[in-house]
């Protein structure tokens, strides 16, 4: 869902630059990212649990095609962390809350070089939409932390608590503004309020 580094940006295809409004932006990914985003999650729930681990783990899409922004990954990585968490499927399986899946898959591809928070925000989001867990925060890492950071938000810490973003912001889901943020980082310095 994310043009640039993130995932939605090839699925939403190119933007205008210029002039416009954080609204218009906001509606802008309303009206052509969000659809690939929900078809992107509806496939990873559709899938059995140890698919979407290995979706997941190895970054790819519903075509079966490396995400863009895990490009840079070697395949011995993947394969790696896809044994990591293919292995501990129960424990990703118990967990019962989104943040508490992020934390696991983090702390349990801490030690795979080439791993990081974008890796473990995806392989979370994705295999959350199978377990039925969403985030409730936005997490920052990367691209998204470049969007908050033009908006004057509070970009150094891990996450953004929804209610204290702006309004406009809020009429998209924590998933999506971290996508938004991410996609629209360099349309944000120069956005209109």
């Amino acid at each position: 869902m994310k043009s640039n580094s993130c995932t939605s940006a090839t699925i939403c295809g190119g933007f205008s630059t210029g002039g416009k409004t954080l609204s218009q932006l906001v509606q802008e990914y309303i009206d052509f990212c969000r659809p690939a985003a929900v078809a992107e999650l509806r496939f990873f729930a559709s899938q059995s649990l140890a698919d979407a681990i290995e979706f997941a783990a190895h970054c790819l899409d519903s075509s079966g095609k490396r995400s863009s922004h895990q490009w840079r990954r070697s395949k011995q990585t993947l394969v790696q962390a896809h044994e990591v968490l293919r292995f501990n499927s129960g424990r990703l399986q118990g967990c019962r809350t989104f943040s508490g899946l992020h934390d696991l898959i983090d702390q349990l591809t801490a030690h795979i070089r080439d791993i990081g928070p974008l890796y473990s925000y995806d392989a979370a989001l994705h295999i959350g939409a199978k377990l039925g867990l969403t985030p409730d925060s936005v997490y920052l890492h990367c691209g998204t932390r470049e969007g908050a950071r033009a908006l004057g938000l509070p970009y150094r810490q891990p996450t953004l608590d929804v209610g204290l973003l702006p309004t406009t912001l809020r009429r998209l889901a924590a998933p999506e503004i971290e996508d938004f943020l991410c996609i629209f980082k360099g349309e944000l310095q120069t956005a209109m309020t």
